[in-house]
């Protein structure tokens, strides 16, 4: 609730529809903020589309910044931002929860959910490779590369544990919606790297958040990152990872019967997603 107070105490007071990160945030975007309302018609880079968002990069000030526009047309959609929540409020309120018990995310700039538009601006993360693209990479190179999906693997672990120890669901955890940051002049990620292996969270508008995460909700939530990576990592590879999770999750229990559940949900998670797709591949339409 504190947080609420926050975000609504920064409102402008042009029409009350800009919520900004702070107010060095407003000083530097209010400006030109119309990009923001309309990247389009300002030339920003159109990087993906689809039925429910659109995303768009671009820069204001240097600042390189990535604009999330929310187009859902649903009633309960309509509903929800009418009471001053959003898709675009959430992740903003989530990136902020989470950076202060030290998990990594965008870094929200400003948001938007009024009168039927919506959007989220996010400083860049630049730069930066997506870890399931970078796994592949790392793949590639052999033994240093199969050293740095260690590295990864473990910090991971201690990601996605701090995530839950701030009592954070993530619906959509899977490889592709963790950024891996590279080294500058490496953006692609197609060398190894000395340094350490740094990870950003991404895409939080579907995350939740319980004031206790019950055993199951955990080993739910790991599921669906486990099937993800199933045949691209080593057993040896998973439990790090999971030694690492119980190590800064403060989840009690043994690392084998975490690993017991952890495997029994993502076969479950497995075979709904195979049921799933076999229904979409039968459907008539586009």
């Amino acid at each position: 609730m504190a947080q609420t107070r926050q975000e609504k105490s920064a409102v402008p007071a042009d029409g009350g529809k800009v919520v900004y990160a702070d107010p060095a945030t407003e000083a530097a975007l209010r400006p030109n903020v119309g990009e923001l309302f309309d990247p389009a018609s300002a030339g920003w880079q159109r990087v993906k589309h689809n039925a429910s968002r659109t995303v768009y990069r671009g820069a204001i000030g240097g600042e390189s910044i990535y604009l999330k526009q929310f187009h859902s047309k649903s009633l309960l959609h309509r509903l929800i931002c009418r009471f001053g929540s959003s898709d675009a409020m959430r992740e903003m309120r989530f990136s902020r929860h989470l950076q202060q018990r030290g998990v990594p995310t965008a870094e929200p700039l400003a948001a938007v959910c009024r009168d039927g538009v919506e959007w989220l601006a996010t400083r860049a993360v630049e730069p930066s490779v997506p870890a399931d693209a970078w796994h592949v990479q790392q793949l590639s190179l052999g033994r240093e590369g199969l050293r740095r999906i260690d590295q990864a693997a473990a910090e991971l672990g201690r990601m996605v544990g701090r995530m839950h120890a701030a009592g954070v669901i993530h619906s959509d955890l899977h490889c592709g919606n963790v950024l891996v940051r590279t080294a500058e002049g490496q953006a692609g990620g197609g060398q190894a790297g000395r340094g350490p292996v740094r990870l950003v969270l991404m895409d939080l508008h579907r995350a939740s958040r319980r004031r206790r995460l019950s055993r199951t909700a955990r080993a739910k939530n790991l599921a669906q990152l486990l099937h993800d990576r199933y045949y691209l990592t080593t057993r040896t590879q998973q439990i790090r990872f999971l030694k690492h999770y119980l190590a800064a999750s403060g989840a009690a229990g043994s690392l084998r019967g975490w690993q017991m559940l952890v495997e029994h949900f993502a076969h479950m998670h497995s075979r709904r997603q195979h049921h799933q797709r076999d229904r979409r591949v039968m459907r008539d339409g586009k």
